[in-house]
């Protein structure tokens, strides 16, 4: 095999490998409440010698819906790209009628890249993507070392399946040595509405070649007897993949799943001193009153109820997991801020979220093990928690610290934006609209400061505060500290809890400063097997 090898790290072909794909539509509220499809795709394509590379793509499909649709077909597509640029020269493999209708030169080929690609930007199919790491172990095949390449973004839906605002993550992994595909996985969050009713639906994808030269062959269990599910409203027929419009979707033909991996999560799960746990997902602001919260969380049981609250209005994808009156679990996905957060301990629930679509890096109180033992996800950094009781009201400069106002705004983001990289605009009205008390620091008519605090009931949280490099170490975040927490101490909170990354000491040490003590950690565990550094905004 070594020859093969060798002439793939210069060229992808010539070569064959064949993959098999499912991929499932997961009904999430309103119009989608209960429905479900599945898909499953075979196929083989076989890679020629030379530039440009000829691809003959060979696969079939079926598809069934809970509404008793079904449907099945074959494709028999050839096509080329370039080396040089990676780009279509004549045609599309895919069964995509939007990417069909792109010029050839605006598309880059799915199954093949330069394995001597530097880190950083590279196109797959029309869309902008991301090298992110090298020397990676793939989820679905061990003794390979894989290219890892990511894909983030949003789109607007108006297909057969309605009209949605979507929002897709979807990683692939290429062989190290030849470049060529190993796996994909894929999922996209849609709100929106069908014919004028409004809704919201999951669709999840994995792709995996079960046989090549250039990697070990994958046993796949024999196809499920029937692909079916519950559901309410079905998508007309267009094809396979076509079907589901948009240039992203379209990467459905050859992004497969294999279809164990991707089963449907169960809705009721036996959980170890809880009895029957029931998964449901998160869909009114108050699905928490009346049910018992202690349980759930250390720490944060007085907010649970704002967090469902804040997810709901944000329309970001929120779980309970309820036994009888008592709440065993709640996460969500905090999309504006892109991390998850978990309150739950047993195993058994948070396998149960993370399978739902829990973020690949989430919050939660505990370092959650294996009923066998062993870390269950790995965990990307430490945070301590830290308490004040009782809060006085202190002196703070008024001339530097007050307020924030409307008009701030461009100013606030500004110093968000920069300090942690990311536009959150969104992230922002979310808080101030909710009620969260909002503090500014200006000097000489510029906001270089800015420090949120939330209130519920004789609870409170410091949950955000940034400082533009340029003036830091100046007491700037101090004044900040104490204007809150002297708002604070006016609305009668008994309780304020902060919480800190361990590498951020600067903030831990102004707030021990002012009387803040550690009574607790949380951990940002991740189901990824790199090490990721980015600045994290908690809700």
């Amino acid at each position: 095999m070594l020859w093969i090898s060798a002439a793939l790290a210069a060229a992808p072909g010539p070569t064959t490998f064949t993959y098999v794909l499912t991929e499932t539509v997961v009904g999430e509220a309103g119009v989608y409440s209960g429905y479900r499809d599945n898909t499953r795709s075979d196929g083989t394509y076989t890679l020629g010698a030379g530039d440009p590379v000829e691809v003959h793509a060979v696969y079939a499909w079926k598809y069934a819906s809970t509404e008793g649709e079904k449907k099945s077909g074959k494709e028999d597509r050839t096509v080329h790209f370039s080396t040089e640029t990676r780009r279509y020269l004549d045609g599309m493999d895919l069964d995509d009628p939007l990417l069909a209708r792109l010029p050839p030169g605006d598309v880059a080929t799915w199954m093949w890249i330069d394995p001597a690609s530097p880190a950083g930007p590279i196109r797959v199919l029309d869309r902008a993507c991301e090298l992110t790491g090298r020397d990676i172990d793939p989820p679905f095949r061990r003794g390979v070392t894989a290219l890892q390449v990511v894909c983030d973004g949003r789109y607007r839906r108006d297909d057969d399946y309605g009209q949605f605002d979507t929002t897709f993550h979807d990683t692939y992994w290429f062989d190290a040595v030849t470049g060529l595909i190993l796996g994909e996985r894929y999922q996209e969050t849609n709100e929106g509405s069908l014919r004028g009713e409004p809704g919201r639906f999951e669709l999840r994808q994995v792709f995996v070649v079960t046989e090549a030269p250039y990697a070990p062959p994958i046993d796949v269990p024999p196809e499920p007897a029937e692909l079916v599910a519950r559901g309410a409203a079905a998508a007309a027929g267009l094809g396979l993949f076509g079907l589901l419009g948009g240039a992203v979707v379209g990467l459905a033909a050859l992004m497969g799943v294999v279809w164990w991996a991707n089963r449907p999560p169960p809705e009721y799960v036996q959980v170890p001193g809880h009895g029957t746990v029931q998964f449901r997902p998160l869909t009114d602001a108050h699905a928490l009153a009346g049910l018992d919260l202690t349980g759930c969380s250390v720490h944060f049981a007085p907010f649970l109820e704002d967090f469902a609250a804040r997810a709901v209005l944000a329309k970001d994808p929120a779980w309970i997991a309820v036994s009888g009156s008592t709440l065993v679990g709640f996460a969500w996905v905090d999309r504006a801020a892109r991390v998850g957060t978990v309150f739950a301990q047993p195993e058994e629930v948070v396998k149960g979220f993370v399978r739902r679509g829990l973020d690949s890096d989430f919050f939660s109180e505990h370092r959650h093990q294996r009923a066998n033992g062993g870390p269950l996800y790995n965990v990307q950094e430490g945070w301590t928690l830290l308490e004040r009781r009782n809060p006085v009201v202190e002196a703070f400069d008024t001339s530097l610290v007050r307020p924030v106002s409307p008009s701030d705004r461009r100013g606030v983001l500004e110093v968000l934006n920069n300090a942690f990289g990311q536009d959150l605009g969104v992230w922002l009205s979310l808080q101030l609209s909710h009620g969260d008390l909002g503090y500014v620091a200006v000097l000489d008519g510029e906001i270089v400061g800015f420090a949120l605090a939330t209130v519920s009931g004789a609870d409170a949280r410091l949950t955000l505060s940034a400082v533009a490099p340029k003036v830091r170490d100046r007491g700037i975040g101090s004044e900040l500290v104490r204007a809150r927490l002297t708002a604070l101490a006016h609305l009668g909170v008994e309780r304020v809890l902060v919480e800190v990354a361990d590498w951020n000491l600067a903030p831990r040490h102004v707030l021990q400063k002012h009387g803040f003590t550690q009574v607790g950690t949380l951990v940002l565990e991740t189901t990824r097997v790199e090490q990721t550094r980015r600045a994290i905004v908690r809700r």
